[in-house]
């Protein structure tokens, strides 16, 4: 990669990782999630485990329909246990948060998602030689919609095996 490809690859990294979306985004998903915690039956506590409980509860809400949930993406609901999810991958796996400012124009819009922080380029060269950036993302909302059928695979598995977990020593 050329020094003015790695420059750009940074500066839309700083532009995804900082702006007042995501920020705004972010600020109204943690002042939610006590309520939300609470509606949900408590003890939400951002543990791997609590991972097969959401997806238990996103299937119990839309009755397993993909369909439903698609419909239903920017719902309090599903946005909050979307950033519950990212929060989930965040903490365990070292992950953060980017939406680019201008997201909500595109069609169809692109929603939050998590990364692989910017200091870790390095560590995930895109072996097919197709993009710069091969860190792993994922957007939480889309994980969750997809996962709504028993036999779609599972939310805990696919979400969480593109990384080690990180060395919390």
């Amino acid at each position: 990669m050329t020094e003015e490809a790695y420059e750009d690859l940074r500066e839309l990294d700083r532009l995804r990782s900082d702006n007042p979306l995501l920020n705004g985004w972010l600020e109204s998903m943690r002042e939610r999630f006590p309520a939300w915690n609470e509606r949900h039956g408590g003890g939400w506590d951002f543990g791997l485990e609590s991972i097969g409980r959401l997806q238990e509860l996103v299937r119990d809400v839309y009755h397993g329909s993909c369909a439903l949930a698609d419909a239903d993406k920017d719902s309090e609901f599903l946005q909050v246990a979307s950033w519950y999810l990212g929060e989930v991958h965040n903490r365990h796996y070292g992950s953060v948060w980017q939406w680019h400012p201008d997201s909500l124009a595109a069609d169809p819009p692109i929603r939050p998602f998590v990364i692989q922080p910017f200091e870790r380029l390095e560590e995930f060269p895109d072996e097919d030689g197709i993009e710069e950036d091969g860190r792993p993302a994922y957007t939480p909302v889309e994980r969750l919609c997809g996962f709504m059928l028993p036999d779609q695979g599972d939310l805990v598995e696919d979400t969480l095996v593109h990384v080690p977990p990180r060395d919390r020593s």
